[in-house]
């Protein structure tokens, strides 16, 4: 991955991560050797280096405050799903990115106080905006074929088949979308003035994105039939990102044009 003007891309912001990191753990395995085993690892250095473009954007301030809740979280891996949550915290510089992009104004991460709040604060066209970001992560059924198809890998066996659906589960509404917003709510208690929005980066089991148009649209399809307790949802596939033009969804429609009565 290189530069608009075509230069390779130094990873300064994760080269700070690893290093915070490897000083608290040594061991530890995502950043052991970092820079000699990127050298060999194409698919990751270019994941790295997309990340380290979201990461520039941030203010000298919000790098701060997103760099200490990263760090945290890449000291260990989780026992099941490995470095998740690290990257679940660094896709909030994605919708930070985002808002950028958009031409907010004030756009800033909340600093973690005594009481939960919001990740996000933003000004459009005068309108105070509480953002809460969240990942909504492949289903464990994925992730447990994952595992055993990379043990069959190294012992020279064939992969197992994971049937991919063009229609996401009741259950994927249900337990993660429906229930995220349900129990993030409360975090916008102290922001009665300002637009409550949940911004969720998407990493579907499809992973290759042959049916991410169909997902986004059964759900549209599920948020217009519903009562959501919030002002605006923006979804984002995370596989569509290398995209020129990523796949997003804002609803309701019309979302922002709201702001410009």
């Amino acid at each position: 991955m290189r530069s608009d003007r075509g230069e390779e891309i130094q990873l300064i912001r994760i080269g700070e991560i690893a290093h915070k990191v490897l000083k608290q753990n040594p061991c530890n395995t995502f950043f052991q050797d970092f820079q000699s085993r990127l050298d060999g690892k194409l698919g990751k250095r270019a994941a790295l280096e997309f990340y380290e473009v979201k990461l520039t954007s941030l203010s000298e301030n919000d790098w701060v405050i997103l760099r200490s809740k990263v760090i945290s979280q890449f000291i260990h891996p989780n026992s099941k799903r490995a470095w998740q949550s690290p990257f679940n915290i660094l896709n909030e510089a994605i919708a930070y990115s985002y808002f950028l992009k958009d031409g907010c104004e004030g756009v800033a991460f909340i600093p973690e106080g005594n009481s939960k709040t919001p990740d996000i604060s933003i000004l459009k066209k005068g309108q105070k905006i509480a953002c809460e970001v969240k990942t909504i992560n492949v289903s464990d059924e994925k992730v447990r074929t994952d595992k055993i198809n990379q043990l069959r890998w190294t012992r020279g066996r064939p992969s197992l088949v994971c049937s991919i659906s063009d229609q996401l589960s009741p259950k994927f509404f249900e337990t993660k979308v429906r229930k995220t917003i349900d129990q993030n709510l409360e975090k916008f208690r102290n922001y009665p003035d300002a637009l409550r929005v949940f911004f969720f980066v998407m990493n579907f089991d499809d992973r290759f994105h042959e049916y991410a148009d169909r997902y986004f649209v059964q759900i549209e399809q599920w948020l217009d039939g519903r009562s959501i307790p919030v002002d605006g949802v923006i979804c984002l596939d995370k596989s569509t990102l290398w995209r020129e033009e990523p796949l997003v969804l804002e609803w309701p429609k019309g979302l922002w044009k709201r702001l410009e009565a």
